[in-house]
């Protein structure tokens, strides 16, 4: 009806003379809910959404409410209290070079940031799930850490993310879903934890520059086209405990060798597939060296940390010298090599070339600064503190019970974690941890053993 009058009206007002009004076009609204608890507003470009509780549910058919404002938005700030980010919320806002997750979120949907422009976005540790597609063709993407809290990569996560160089794979992620990094041509160099069981069908397929890639020892599945057209990968190590290999898992790999155990799964595939292989020695592991010097409480401790590469013995083939003090970039070296030796920008602290590619990981990671004195011996406290950093910081179920740690110390989340974790105990008391006291080799060893089995 209202359109018949005002129609009728601009007709009359043609007819007789009359001066015509300007109608203003309907401005896209700059704030309103986005939750049952949740409100957004539009400012200079800058996205925030604030309240508690999770996000509306937004798709084709109910697109977020700053849909028609998406070319506008350079910055996206999620407050605290927010628990999940809906899927395809902030698909296709191009133009967005930063977003903040906070720590509240425990949830990321599927596409949620599909397309965004941004450098790096750091992924809270408390996230446990993301959805499929959450980050695919983020172009300028560079480098991502998925918490160990994330349970699997799904699939296209980041498919297309043409500029991502580095990717930390947290230690709880068992599956590496279909495409999860499709067409990553920067990724050179990948790091497959233990945890991981299954790689999925293309996950790395047209990842052309990758040159390197470590498989886990806990992968039993690499399913079809997991590393198809991979043309720079020339040798990869295929686990024992491999029982599949999909069709054209490796096709396109042309100057391909595997390594693997002798009488292994992948000898039988290498050989089906007309691929070169090399045995690796018989299935049995190649044992360590037997210390003389390690007595019972680090024993199994030391011969597990030489059995990893995560150390060697010291001074001699039969020495592990338990007791030597541990300086910060040895402890940095030793969980450097735990984590996968990952690759990392080369940092403005140098220590010896021995310790400078660990020296350089930390720096990136964000354990030490320009002040970082790599020869000063590591205490307890400073060793717990940068095992529970390499393990993204997991939180404890209540705070540890020590006279000597106060409650506001930079490190007392991580003794409480350490504590219950069972990484080591109290030192001198049982209301005592001795924080300031230097660490040797042997108890050093024996928080990693304990921290990452």
């Amino acid at each position: 009806m209202r359109k018949r009058v005002l129609t009728l009206f601009l007709a009359l007002a043609m007819c007789f003379g009359l001066a015509v009004p300007a109608f203003a076009a309907d401005e896209p609204p700059t704030s309103g809910t986005c939750g049952e608890n949740l409100t957004w507003a539009l400012k200079n470009g800058i996205l925030t959404i604030n309240g508690s509780g999770t996000m509306m549910e937004i798709g084709a058919i109910n697109p977020p409410p700053w849909y028609e404002s998406v070319d506008s938005i350079t910055s996206i700030q999620i407050g605290n209290g927010v628990t999940s980010i809906g899927e395809n919320a902030f698909e296709g806002c191009y133009e967005v070079t930063s977003v903040t997750i906070p720590n509240s979120v425990t949830n990321i949907g599927g596409y949620a940031f599909c397309g965004c422009g941004m450098t790096s976005v750091t992924i809270p540790n408390n996230v446990t799930s993301i959805g499929p597609g959450a980050f695919s063709n983020c172009t300028g993407l560079t480098s991502v850490t998925i918490p160990n809290n994330v349970a699997g990569i799904d699939g296209k996560t980041f498919l297309g993310c043409t500029g991502l160089t580095n990717i930390t794979i947290g230690k709880g992620v068992t599956i590496i879903g279909q495409y999860a990094l499709g067409n990553c041509t920067g990724l050179t160099s990948v790091t497959i934890p233990g945890s991981v069981t299954d790689i999925g069908g293309g996950a790395f397929s047209g990842c052309t520059r990758l040159t390197s890639v470590t498989i886990g020892d806990g992968v039993t599945h690499i399913w079809e086209g997991a590393f198809f057209d991979c043309t720079g990968l020339t040798n990869v190590t295929i686990p024992s405990n491999v029982t599949e290999i999909g069709e054209e898992a490796f096709e396109g790999c042309d100057n391909l060798t595997i390594h693997g155990k002798a009488g292994s799964y992948a000898e039988r595939y290498a050989k089906e597939n007309n691929i070169p292989f090399v045995a690796i020695g018989s299935s049995d592991p190649t044992p360590a060296p037997a210390f003389t010097d390690t007595p019972a409480w680090c024993a199994k401790e030391a011969q597990w940390a030489v059995e990893q590469g995560i150390t060697n013995g010291a001074g001699g083939a039969t020495t592990f010298a338990p007791t030597l003090e541990c300086t910060h970039d040895q402890i940095l070296t030793f969980l450097w090599r735990a984590e996968g030796k990952p690759a990392a920008a080369k940092a403005p602290v140098t220590a010896a070339s021995y310790y400078q590619d660990a020296i350089d990981w930390a720096y990136e990671k964000g354990f030490i600064d320009n002040s970082f004195q790599p020869s000063a011996p590591c205490t307890r406290a400073q060793a717990v503190w940068y095992i529970w950093k390499a393990l993204g910081e997991p939180n404890a179920s209540k705070a540890a019970a020590f006279t000597d740690v106060d409650a506001g110390a930079d490190y007392a989340a991580a003794v409480s974690w350490a504590v219950e974790k069972g990484v080591t105990k109290g030192y001198g008391g049982e209301d005592t941890f001795a924080p300031d006291r230097v660490c040797g080799r042997g108890e050093i060893v024996c928080f990693l053993h304990r921290a990452y089995t």
